[in-house]
């Protein structure tokens, strides 16, 4: 069902407030310069670090680069809403300035963990609302503009807790929404066709007798999908990662489960180019101390062609993933295993036959949670989440800019 009420635009008093960005040590120990000259002149990558927030907690949880230029964040905000946390739209310069930014929110909770965007150069997003909708919580799309003036929202769910943690565009035009869909007993993956007016094409739901979930979706050149989540072994409180292939109708072709420890959820899917998909995610072996990050690269009828397990102490989560150029993929976690905050970035670079090129460790004497990466038309790098201790409140949105590399002016 859509629901029929909707929520506010929240006026924002002027505009967010950025902290002044802070140089960040590389893997050595050693800090980064911070940006001079021209790179737009030189033809080099620009690279830089903008930290943005208001006095309480606010995150960011997807990004997409935008057509005409810049970069777009989506996530949830304390700062600039009504009571609760409300949905945050942010729409950055290539430099990562704000150029304009969108609170959408009601009485109750709204989350966003989705972004993509139009031809034309229209945001969408994707998340969850408690303040409208049929049930406890509902799906949540809305529609911007280029000058971030809301076009269209529109809630999706029944009687029970729903909500969207993935978006990307059709090939064909309009969206493909993946989250999960409550029952009366347990949740199921739950995917979503969409044309541009946010109108449902088609919906459908599979899952096992436990709890069920989907994280990430991608299109596939033939026009299926792939999806990635979790779910909950039959009578146990383990879960697997689950990867469903699906047809252009979202019916299943084929399924993988790969269980490790007491959680393993599939955070990531892409397309790999040359045919299959790569899927990072996260496993805790007994508890989330002990947390690996690992990444599946599979074949188009899903056999596993490789596979890589981090193998360093502590806790290391892969929260995002993005193709290379190259054909090969990178990945971003949130690292605990002494670094040089109490949570920092890492980012593994790996070839399409899963071997790995580098790894680096971005973050400050503060503490930095990554939740997406994208890689830029120019062969950069783009890392989003939030950090505490560095901006203007407890929790702020971190955004940086890296060259091929993984580094920051080079360095």
């Amino acid at each position: 069902m859509i629901g029929a009420l909707a929520l506010a635009i929240v006026v924002v008093p002027g505009p967010a407030t950025a902290a002044a960005p802070q140089t960040l040590p590389d893997l050595q120990g050693d800090f980064l310069p911070e940006l001079t000259g021209d790179c737009e002149a030189t033809g080099a990558i620009c690279t830089w670090e903008e930290v943005i927030g208001g006095r309480l907690d606010d995150e960011a949880h997807a990004v997409v680069e935008m057509p005409d230029g810049g970069y777009a964040l989506a996530g949830h905000t304390r700062s600039h809403g009504m009571l609760d946390r409300d949905a945050w739209v942010l729409r950055l310069d290539p430099r990562g300035k704000v150029v304009w930014q969108q609170v959408l929110g009601g009485p109750m909770t709204e989350k966003v963990f989705g972004i993509t965007s139009t031809d034309d150069g229209h945001v969408v997003i994707a998340g969850k609302t408690y303040s409208i909708g049929r049930g406890g919580s509902d799906a949540l799309v809305a529609r911007f503009d280029t000058n971030g003036e809301l076009l269209w929202q529109k809630t999706y769910g029944g009687a029970q807790n729903d909500g969207a943690r993935a978006i990307a565009p059709l090939a064909e035009g309009g969206f493909v929404v993946a989250g999960s869909k409550g029952g009366e007993e347990d949740d199921d993956v739950w995917v979503i066709a969409l044309d541009g007016n946010g109108d449902k094409l088609w919906d459908r739901s599979h899952g096992t007798s436990g709890e069920d979930g989907a994280v990430s979706i991608t299109q596939s050149a033939d026009g299926g999908f792939a999806v990635a989540g979790y779910s909950q072994r039959p009578g146990l409180s383990n879960f697997d990662n689950w990867v469903i292939r699906l047809d252009p109708r979202g019916e299943i072709i084929w399924q993988r489960h790969f269980a490790r420890g007491i959680f393993s959820a599939g955070t990531a899917i892409s397309a790999a180019p040359e045919g299959g998909f790569f899927v990072a995610g996260i496993s805790q072996v007994r508890t989330p101390r002990d947390s690996k990050s690992w990444v599946i690269r599979l074949a188009e009828d899903g056999k596993t062609l490789w596979k890589q397990l981090s193998q360093n102490a502590g806790s290391n989560e892969a929260w995002g993933a993005a193709v290379t150029p190259d054909g090969g993929l990178v990945v971003v976690s949130a690292a605990q295993y002494g670094g040089l905050g109490e949570s920092d970035a890492r980012l593994v670079r790996f070839t399409p036959d899963g071997e790995i090129v580098w790894s680096r460790i971005i973050g400050g004497r503060a503490w930095e949670r990554p939740t997406a990466v994208i890689t830029t038309r120019d062969g950069g790098i783009l890392v989003t989440g939030y950090t505490t201790g560095r901006g203007a409140g407890y929790q702020d949105v971190w955004v940086i800019r890296l060259d091929g590399e993984g580094r920051l002016n080079g360095r």
